[in-house]
């Protein structure tokens, strides 16, 4: 049976910003698109 709720995914998408919002992390602009590819591959 498929989920069709949307609790997951909202979970995960917060995950993946707190993530890449490390207090103390620098990201330079083009490698925020390349850094999120592989959260969300992961």
């Amino acid at each position: 049976m498929w989920s069709i709720g949307s609790g997951a995914v909202e979970s995960t998408v917060k995950q993946i910003a707190h993530r890449v919002k490390l207090t103390g992390a620098q990201w330079k602009q083009e490698n925020v698109a390349h850094i999120l590819q592989l959260r969300c591959a992961y």
